[in-house]
């Protein structure tokens, strides 16, 4: 079943904010949240990395590897645990129930910041769970509403409890305001539908680079219960971004 799903920031900058014992408010409400909930498994949806152009992909290892040794830290080494019964019946009900839509696995154990630096944070608090990474691909919004759709039936037949992570570079000072504020009000209203028609052009010149988790995630969230928080950490580093958290029901 399906606890929780959340928006999180994942800028690299905020790694160094993790020599200073500082947390960002998004990921000190999630924290929280999780250890409350006890996800037993994190399935991230991620559109950065290498994605495959016509297929969505699911990132099946036995463990993954998260280090900043990009970033100039040597120190930070973490192992987590994949969850390899849960992606089989993944790529199963989709090769049985969903032929039509591409699904490939990929065998990546080193996550990229993107995952690495909220799944961190995430870390600190609450060890207790495995790890499944699905990547968005470049296929049109549609299908990546529908990706999400088809992903659920799987999601909610589950003893386990599951978490979604989405990380999003989603920024007080936009470059297109009106369009970050048009894709809020959809999601506060429960309008998820109402994302895919969003023009591809203006999602583009807005760099906004992680849309296309979003609309796999409000396939998921589509029809299910949720109460919507919305997290305005302080500007650390100028960085002033939000963090979304989804409360089901």
């Amino acid at each position: 079943m399906i606890s929780f799903a959340s928006l999180l920031p994942y800028s690299p900058e905020l790694i160094s904010l993790k020599e200073k014992n500082k947390i960002s408010e998004a990921f000190k409400d999630v924290n929280q949240l999780v250890n409350e909930l006890k996800p037993d498994i994190l399935l991230t949806i991620s559109s950065q990395g290498p994605p495959l152009k016509q297929a969505f992909s699911l990132n099946l290892c036995q463990e993954y590897k998260i280090d900043f040794k990009d970033l100039g830290d040597l120190k930070t080494k973490i192992l987590l645990q994949g969850n390899l019964e849960l992606n089989y019946k993944i790529k199963e009900n989709f090769e049985i129930n969903f032929p039509q839509t591409p699904l490939t696995m990929i065998t990546e154990p080193e996550l990229d910041s993107s995952l690495a630096v909220p799944l961190y944070y995430l870390y600190q608090k609450y060890k207790n769970f495995s790890l499944i990474p699905i990547h968005s691909c470049l296929l049109d919004y549609q299908k990546h509403f529908d990706f999400g759709q088809q992903l659920k039936e799987e999601l909610v037949l589950t003893n386990k409890k599951i978490g979604l992570i989405v990380p999003w570079e989603f920024r007080e000072k936009s470059f297109d305001k009106d369009l970050e504020k048009k894709v809020l009000k959809n999601i506060k209203q429960k309008n998820l539908q109402a994302l895919v028609k969003i023009n591809p052009e203006l999602i583009t010149k807005a760099k906004i680079t992680d849309f296309s988790s979003l609309l796999i995630l409000s396939g998921i969230l589509k029809d299910l219960n949720y109460q919507l928080e919305i997290i305005k950490p302080q500007s650390f580093l100028e960085l002033a971004q939000l963090g979304l958290i989804f409360k089901l029901s």
